[in-house]
């Protein structure tokens, strides 16, 4: 079973389920761990490969990702959420 980020801030909140103005009251970062956790448990990435904030630059291509994980299976697959690619 797959367990989304969102459920995991509300088993956080005692069970409860989250209202609308719950989530308007949540910052972006505050589903940071949340997002890092899911990646590693039900992605299966590897710990030392998740993480948030990662910026890599090439040239002038440079990529930005909030909360981002490499698997562990197969073919490596790299996760990035909420990634932005910006041409300098």
């Amino acid at each position: 079973m797959c367990v989304s980020p969102l459920d995991e801030e509300k088993e956080k909140k005692g069970g409860k389920k989250m209202e609308m103005a719950d989530l308007e009251k949540m910052h972006e970062k505050d589903l940071y761990p949340a997002v890092e956790k899911f990646l590693k448990t039900q992605k299966n990435c590897l710990s030392e490969y998740a993480g948030s904030e990662l910026s890599l630059k090439r040239g002038k291509t440079s990529l930005r990702a909030d909360v981002f994980g490499v698997s562990n299976e197969g073919e490596k697959t790299i996760y990035s959420c909420e990634g932005k690619k910006e041409l300098n």
